[in-house]
């Protein structure tokens, strides 16, 4: 024992292979048990293990402020780490600080604090959402979670806002949920983190009224250009009364409306080019004069 006054001695090092008589010594140099990729948060609960060191291995909760108490190292900041991550850095500090030789570490989340994330926009439900603890949450989950995407939503252009765990920043990511769906490849589909708000906007409106078979309001929400002749073939194409030559497009400017006529049956003949719609632009096919 250390005379009265001094500083106890730091616990003996781990004979070579780490492990006792009687003990099975864990494969490698460092041992990651669980979850190397689980990322930490506040109120999550971990246990940390020493092999064979019992007085060195404790259950810790994760404080408000990101960090747990540790013996020895005092306060350990584990939030917005992964926990492979913090067992490679308490394996280091043990090993540099009380002269352990290659101790053998494993952290496991043995309790997750709630993890919610929000949807908000044009889906069918908005709210909030518990990421389940077993499994990830994707993007396509979630909105199937909140009933599905509405008629106007604008499938292409999907918001997911984001807060950094270490840092606090938040940053904006844009999906486009349509191709993804169109081309059937998902791999895309991000996973959902703690606190992510999806923010699904409205698509835009084009108007086509006139001599068309099926007039009305349309969304170019597929994430492909709306141009004049897929407006119209959305309203179900020309009447037998409609003047196609002569389409009447009112464009939507920051000072107003523009109007300029367009002829469809050069577009159709491919003698001029199919025009861009844009977001409140308006088609009007007017009637053939007999």
């Amino acid at each position: 024992p250390a005379a009265e006054g001094e500083p106890a001695p730091a616990p003996a090092a781990a004979p070579p292979g780490g492990a006792g008589k009687g003990e099975a010594p864990p494969s490698g140099g460092l041992r990651v048990l669980e979850g190397g990729g689980a990322v930490i948060r506040a109120g999550d609960t971990l246990d940390i293990s020493v092999f064979g060191h019992a007085e060195l291995s404790k259950e810790a909760k994760v404080q408000p402020d990101g960090t747990i108490y540790y013996p020895f190292l005092g306060q350990v900041v584990v939030k917005g780490e992964k926990v492979g991550t913090v067992s490679e850095a308490i394996a280091a500090a043990l090993e540099r600080d009380l002269r352990l030789r290659l101790p053998k570490v494993s952290v496991a989340v043995t309790s997750f604090a709630p993890r919610t994330v929000f949807i908000l926009g044009r889906v069918a439900s908005s709210g909030s959402h518990e990421i389940p603890v077993t499994q990830p949450l994707s993007l396509l989950q979630l909105v199937s979670l909140a009933g599905g995407f509405l008629e106007d939503a604008d499938r292409a252009r999907i918001l997911v806002q984001r807060i950094d765990e270490k840092t606090g920043g938040k940053g904006t990511l844009v999906f486009n949920l349509a191709g993804m769906e169109k081309s059937g490849d998902l791999s895309g589909d991000p996973v959902l983190q703690d606190q992510d708000t999806v923010i699904v906007p409205k698509a835009e409106e084009i108007s086509v009224i006139g001599q068309v078979t099926d007039p009305g309001t349309f969304y170019a929400s597929e994430g492909v250009a709306l141009t004049l002749l897929r407006a119209v073939a959305r309203a179900k194409g020309f009447t037998r009364l409609g003047k196609s030559s002569a389409v009447i497009w009112k464009r939507k400017t920051a000072r107003g409306f523009e109007t300029q006529t367009v002829d469809a049956d050069a577009i159709i003949e491919g003698t001029a080019p199919d025009p861009v719609l844009g977001p409140g632009d308006v088609l009007f096919v007017p009637e053939r004069a007999w």
